[in-house]
């Protein structure tokens, strides 16, 4: 269960703090860490010693994972997570609250779950959103793709040296 304190007057909690590729928030004295598209149990286990890491330097503070459009499957996850509760400290795993967000409009009852004061609940729901859109991930279209296969393509068959990354944007707009 997460229990939020109220930032002391002139501190706003709002930092990111980054460990490895993750990018982990700060809403009031919760960790939130934002983990798209997991497909594997091994992204699990990464953004959740993300997170561990992240509540071991802060001990103040909870921790959330939302697991955003994850591909795996609810059972297969919490058995991942109730594993890990048997090899991380309990003082630290005690502290995580873990949370799959597949659908936008679910973010509501999500955060109704986690048994938040009114206004918490609002505020967390806000936050949430907003590292959502900056985690959306941008869309390239297929045609993209294949202009950028051609290009490098073309360029190998007509015995031109390798290509920059920019140079490549360059030539095919993506």
């Amino acid at each position: 269960m997460l229990e939020f304190l109220s930032p002391p007057a002139g501190i706003f909690w709002t930092d990111v703090v980054v460990t490895s590729k993750a990018s982990i928030s700060r809403w009031r004295n919760c960790g939130v860490l934002i983990l798209r598209g997991a497909h594997a149990i091994r992204d699990l286990r990464s953004g959740l010693l993300d997170l561990i890491y992240w509540l071991d330097a802060h001990p103040d503070h909870q921790g959330l994972l939302v697991l955003a459009d994850a591909r795996l499957a609810e059972d297969s996850l919490e058995k991942e997570f109730e594993r890990s509760r048997c090899v991380i400290r309990s003082d630290l795993i005690d502290r995580v609250e873990v949370v799959i967000l597949n659908d936008p409009d679910g973010l509501a009852p999500l955060v109704e779950r986690l048994n938040l004061p009114a206004g918490a609940r609002h505020g967390l729901r806000d936050h949430i959103r907003k590292q959502l859109e900056k985690t959306r991930r941008r869309r390239i279209p297929q045609s993209a793709h294949d202009l950028v296969f051609e290009t490098l393509v073309n360029r190998w068959l007509l015995g031109h040296g390798p290509m920059t990354t920019e140079s490549l944007i360059e030539a095919t707009g993506f």
